[in-house]
């Protein structure tokens, strides 16, 4: 009969313990799926984090807004004013496309909104989002301050304005059916806007 010395049983022992490399390849895949779908939906909830950030900015200055007409009786004028214009066109926070990223009426500003900060607003909101072009916050107003509207401008990721009678539809209100915009829904933008700037 043979005995195993002491050395040799904790060899065997440990030998039969290890993982085959079947084992191991099993196991880092399953680690690697587990990874994977964290990760998406981790992105997910960033990114859902960012559109709720986005709608108490836009909901915010909508109060400091409308604050400033309270106390004015007229809305705040828009920043970056340029010769020749009459006061009816955008002006945005955007900036990374080029200064006219989205019309040829519209024009790049960090202070877009003139006489809101600090009194109504501690500061103006700014795009929260990756960098990218096309993207930032705007607004719009006429010479006289008697309308306005504010947007994300094509920022919104997964929490979609998904209809007309959504609380932050571009031109949810737009009863004017000779104009281009009556009908139009764009998913990823939010606006809030005063009577007469519906259709903008």
């Amino acid at each position: 009969m043979k005995f195993l010395s002491s050395v040799q049983l904790l060899e065997r022992s440990v030998e039969r313990r290890g993982f085959t490399l079947v084992e191991m390849m099993v196991v880092i895949s399953i680690i690697g799926i587990l990874v994977a779908i964290l990760y998406a939906n981790f992105n997910q909830a960033r990114m859902q984090a960012r559109d709720k950030a986005r709608q108490v900015q836009v909901q915010q200055l909508q109060v400091a807004i409308e604050q400033y007409n309270d106390k004015y009786d007229r809305y705040p004028a828009r920043g970056c004013v340029e010769s020749g214009k009459n006061g009816d066109y955008w002006a945005g926070s955007e900036t990374y496309g080029s200064p006219n990223w989205l019309s040829s009426t519209s024009v790049q500003c960090l202070d877009y909104i003139v006489g809101l900060v600090p009194e109504f607003i501690p500061e103006l909101p700014r795009e929260i989002g990756p960098i990218k072009a096309s993207k930032g916050y705007i607004y719009r107003t006429n010479a006289t301050g008697s309308f306005y509207k504010f947007m994300t401008h094509y920022s919104v990721e997964v929490l979609l304005v998904d209809s007309l009678g959504h609380p932050f539809s571009k031109h949810g209100r737009c009863s004017d059916t000779t104009n281009s915009n009556y009908g139009v829904n764009i998913p990823n933008i939010y606006a809030v806007y005063s009577s007469g700037a519906e259709c903008f």
